[in-house]
Order: structure tokens, then C-alpha cells, then sequence
């Protein structure tokens, strides 16, 4: 697609209708374009000007091809926003009606579980040998005098899981909650 906004001589329509390039070929496009130019007889004034509407007609091509490249993210995220909201509606009317799965001939849809999650609800009652630092110690491990130091402190979410698999227990601070996710093929 070409928008030419001046009247050119042929030479110059195959200036603007040289391939484009790519990160690989680059370096041959640019001879190719250096070749096409001196091929180009005449007076230095006139060959500038009609160099001048090649840019011109370039430039306008590229905003017209940019100004269509975000009106096409700007419909493609709206129609992810309205695929995560119309999933979102199907997985609460499947819940709300009981129903784990359908299928027809063109599609199966169905509710499957999601490995379970903890979720924090106080850090502050989140026992120490549950949290971590920076340093990736527990931080029952880390000394007294090292407690000014500590940059970050984060629950190990990893080794909630790991004691929940091994006793059943559920330390202080944190809930253990299952989780349903919708599919569709």
C-alpha cells in the first residue's frame, strides 16, 4: 500500500516502492536505495524536490499506518477486556447454577479446580519461620542485631503450602482457599 501525495516520475514511484526492509536485510535495502538514487539523471534542484515529495508521501503512509496500528490495540484490548468479563459471567452462572460442565458438538465448557492458594490476611501474625528476607533466611534464623539491616520481608507462600500438604495444620495469618477456574474448548 502506497499513498503517494505528489505526482512523481516513475523513478521516483520505485523509490517509494522499494521493499522494505528488515533487521537482517537492512544493509542490502540501503545499497539498493543508493543504487536507485544515483541511477537517477538530471539537475541536482529538481531531483531534490522530487526527493523531498518521496519523504513527504512516506511520512504520511507511516502516520497513516501508525494511527491504524493503535486503533487496532485499542480494539484488541477491548475485546480481551470483554472476553475476561464475559468469563468472569459465565463461571458465576455455571457456580450459581451448579452446573461443572456442558457440551454440544462446537464446544465443551467447564469448571476445573485450580491448585489451591494462600492468601495472607495479617503478615504481622504469620509465624518467622514463614517469612523471608532478602537474604532468603527464615527470619527465626536471622540474628538480633541484623534486624535493621533486612530490606524486604516477604511470606513464603512455598513453605505454607509444603507444611498444609505434610500436617494439615494452617499457621496464623493466612487462609487456604480452593480455587475454580472456567475453560472452554
Amino acid at each position: 500500500m502506497t499513498l503517494l501525495l505528489y505526482e512523481l516520475g516513475p523513478e521516483y514511484e520505485a523509490i517509494v516502492d522499494l521493499p522494505l526492509e528488515t533487521d537482517d536485510e537492512q544493509d542490502t535495502c540501503v545499497e539498493e536505495l543508493s543504487r536507485s538514487l544515483e541511477a537517477i539523471r538530471g539537475e541536482v534542484g529538481p531531483k531534490v524536490l522530487a526527493l523531498a515529495k518521496v519523504v513527504l508521501s512516506l511520512d504520511a503512509e507511516a502516520d497513516l499506518l501508525e494511527g491504524h496500528a493503535r486503533m487496532l490495540l485499542a480494539r484488541a484490548g477491548s475485546r480481551r477486556r470483554r472476553v475476561e468479563f464475559l468469563r468472569r459471567w459465565l463461571q458465576l452462572q455455571m457456580e450459581g447454577a451448579e452446573i461443572n460442565k456442558l457440551k454440544d458438538p462446537f464446544v465443551t465448557v467447564w469448571l476445573q479446580e485450580s491448585p489451591a492458594a494462600v492468601d495472607v490476611v495479617d503478615e504481622a501474625n504469620v509465624p518467622a519461620e514463614f517469612k523471608r528476607v532478602t537474604l532468603r533466611l527464615p527470619l527465626s534464623l536471622v540474628p538480633p542485631g541484623l534486624f535493621g539491616l533486612v530490606q524486604t520481608c516477604d511470606v513464603d507462600r512455598a513453605a505454607i503450602h509444603e507444611l498444609i500438604k505434610r500436617t494439615g495444620e494452617l499457621p496464623a495469618g493466612v487462609q487456604y482457599r480452593g480455587r475454580r477456574h472456567l475453560r472452554i474448548r
